[in-house]
Order: structure tokens, then C-alpha cells, then sequence
């Protein structure tokens, strides 16, 4: 069996360099390949474990990806407990995530962009039909945080998301009605 982190750095180095022939900048690649190595990782070792296995439709299927490429980094980090930094690494990518889709969803929708990401993230870490919501994350946080797992594992997670949204939208209220604004700042050089 080839190891998860394996997986995540193969799909590194591949799209390392489909991002370099893409955008002809260096620092551009790195960072968005650091980001979808699980999801290209993933794709790629299911599509040729399905070709071996003689599965054709389904070695096509697994290559794509999208909308759900964070369900990746789910599987990798965070499918087995007992390895801490495969989960602090999983986290470092989730926060990276949170903060790349809170640029361009704040530059598109003002202050109100705060309260998509939960939302983003919970869609983008699903497998539907069987595995909504990050489930491993989940399930890791809850057994940390037995506390909070009526909130984090009932309804797939819903009652988190619901609560952590209206927060979110709390703030973007107020942060509106007093005329604040939020700047994620991105450098350019990462999305050119």
C-alpha cells in the first residue's frame, strides 16, 4: 500500500509542473501545488490503481476532482489519528485553504465573503453520497474535544456549520453598518 503522504507529494511534483508550463512563474507553481498535491496526488494513484484493475470508467472518474478537493486532504491528513503531523500538516493546508478562498471571496463580495467559507470548505471537503463535511477532520477534533461532538459529528457536521455561519455573519454585519473593510491581501504573484 503506498503511504497517504506519499500520495500528497506525487501530486506536488506533478502539479508543480503543470503549473509551471502553465503560468511560467515559479512561485506561483510551488504554491498552488502545495495546496492541490492531495487532490492531484489522489486523482492520479486512483486513476492508475482503476487501470490496473481494469476499471476504465472509474480510472476517469477519480481524475476528477473538482468541486471537492478538499475531501482530499481529508483522506490524507486525517484518516489515521494516531499520526499528529500528518494532522498539524493537514491543518497548515486547511488554514492555507481558508485564507486563499477568503482573498477572493472578500475582493468578490465585500465583507459579506467572510460568511461563504465555512460553507466553501464543508462542500469542497465531501465525497458525497457517503462522506460530507471533512468527516475525518471531524471525527479527529471530536475525539479531542469530546465536549463538542454533539456539534461536530451529529447531522454530518451541520449544527457546527450553521452555528460557526451565523457568527460569521454576525460579524459581517457589524463590520458593514460601522463601514469597515477587510483585506485578505494575496500577493499577485501567486494567482497571475
Amino acid at each position: 500500500m503506498i503511504s497517504l503522504l506519499v500520495i500528497y507529494l506525487a501530486g506536488v511534483i506533478v502539479s508543480i509542473l503543470g503549473f509551471f508550463v502553465i503560468s511560467r512563474h515559479l512561485e506561483s507553481a510551488i504554491f498552488w501545488s502545495i495546496l492541490l498535491g492531495p487532490a492531484v496526488g489522489n486523482a492520479i494513484i486512483n486513476c492508475i490503481t482503476n487501470l490496473i484493475q481494469g476499471n476504465n470508467q472509474e480510472a476517469i472518474l477519480s481524475l476528477r476532482f473538482l468541486p471537492f478537493f478538499l475531501a482530499s486532504i481529508d483522506q490524507t491528513f486525517f484518516s489515521s489519528p494516531e499520526n499528529a503531523s500528518l494532522i498539524a500538516l493537514g491543518f497548515l493546508i486547511l488554514a492555507v485553504w481558508a485564507y486563499v478562498l477568503s482573498h477572493f471571496a472578500i475582493k468578490r463580495f465585500d465583507v459579506w465573503g467572510i460568511v461563504l467559507i465555512p460553507p466553501i470548505i464543508y462542500i469542497a471537503g465531501s465525497l458525497p453520497p457517503t462522506q460530507i463535511g471533512l468527516p475525518n477532520m471531524r471525527a479527529v477534533i471530536a475525539s479531542v474535544i469530546p465536549q463538542l461532538q454533539p456539534l461536530i459529528m451529529l447531522y454530518d457536521g451541520i449544527i457546527l456549520l450553521t452555528l460557526v455561519s451565523l457568527l460569521l455573519l454576525l460579524i459581517a454585519y457589524l463590520l458593514h453598518t460601522h463601514r469597515y473593510t477587510v483585506d485578505v491581501p494575496l500577493p499577485q504573484k501567486f494567482y497571475k
